[in-house]
């Protein structure tokens, strides 16, 4: 009988002694369930990585345009600003005589083709280089030669410090009743050597010689056309690379046609120089009041929108396809030295 009992208590229990009971686990049903959810949980997570990854990449995009943007507009309003100073004379046919070629008067813009970027040329005399003649200067000496033609032999500009001048560098010289710009071909000693043979006024001891800043602005589309670039040339140097992602630079100039000072309209460089083609008389820029500067940036990055983006620029309503963002900016600008002189 305890036998009996015994055997069939080892049938009911197992061999450890405990209840006997199937392995727990997870239904075909339920594994699908969690898998399903768990696709949904991440494929959320995912889209709004994506979605923050899209906005900060688009917002850092426009934040660098917007910078560039205001960058290039003060830069080149800047320029402008001091645009034809010449310290205590202006540029007055009467008064200032411009013996450089015709793209080097004061300032000078030359019209893209077929709505093709300006180019954009000032020039300011720099007040940190004034020296002053240590004795009088008459520019050009007439040799009397028998039997003529005459010679014309132009006479060494003597200043208190040469050092800060060479060959090539344009400057003004000044008494502040006239004046004259030109090139200088080289430096002896503190004494200015030129070459401007027509160059016929007199100087007294102690009138001023300047530096002349040659600067010019231009958008360089062909270098790198995926990148078009803000591009500047001081004094006939290298171009350098001043900012990334401007696609076009528009120049108009405010025209004053009943000389109060005011300008009555704005047109492109070539209507003001139309007057005075053969640069002999400048005076056609003295109509010119203010400038208006119009530039085109787009982020250098492109898809950082998924739809074609429409803007107005130039009079103009253009789609761009290429997923770039682009904006705008205009300044107006008041040319300080036109009329102050």
């Amino acid at each position: 009988m305890t036998m009996g009992m015994n055997k069939m208590g080892m049938t009911k229990m197992g061999m450890n002694g405990k209840m006997g009971r199937p392995c727990p686990g997870f239904t075909l049903v339920e594994l699908m369930v969690a898998l399903v959810l768990s696709l949904v949980v991440i494929g959320g997570a995912l889209m709004v990585y994506l979605s923050s990854s899209t906005s900060y990449r688009a917002q850092e995009a426009t934040a660098q345009m917007m910078e560039n943007g205001r960058t290039a507009v003060e830069m080149i309003s800047r320029d402008l600003r001091m645009a034809e100073y010449w310290k205590c004379i202006g540029w007055q046919a009467a008064n200032l005589s411009n013996h450089l070629p015709y793209q080097q008067r004061g300032i000078y813009s030359d019209n893209g083709a077929s709505g093709a970027p300006d180019t954009l040329r000032m020039l300011q005399a720099l007040d940190q280089t004034v020296v002053t003649l240590t004795a009088d200067v008459e520019l050009t000496e007439l040799i009397i030669n028998d039997p003529p033609p005459h010679t014309v032999d132009p006479q060494d500009i003597p200043v208190t410090d040469a050092s800060g001048f060479s060959a090539g560098d344009i400057i003004v010289v000044n008494d502040c009743a006239k004046g004259d710009v030109f090139t200088i071909t080289g430096v002896s000693g503190n004494n200015l050597e030129h070459n401007c043979s027509n160059c016929v006024e007199a100087y007294v001891t102690g009138s001023e010689v300047l530096r002349v800043e040659d600067v010019q602005y231009y958008v360089d589309d062909t270098t790198d056309p995926d990148n078009p670039k803000l591009m500047r040339i001081v004094n006939g140097a290298a171009a350098e690379e001043l900012l990334e992602g401007v696609e076009d630079l528009q120049v108009h100039f405010g025209e004053d046609t009943d000389s109060d000072g005011i300008a009555n309209r704005y047109v492109t460089a070539d209507v003001i120089n139309e007057p005075c083609a053969d640069g002999s008389n400048p005076g056609c820029w003295l109509r010119v009041p203010t400038a208006r500067i119009s530039l085109l940036m787009r982020t250098v990055d492109d898809h950082i929108t998924q739809q074609p983006q429409s803007y107005l620029y130039n009079g103009t309503t253009v789609t761009a396809t290429d997923g770039r963002l682009r904006r705008a900016f205009t300044a107006v600008v008041a040319l300080r030295n036109q009329f102050n002189n």
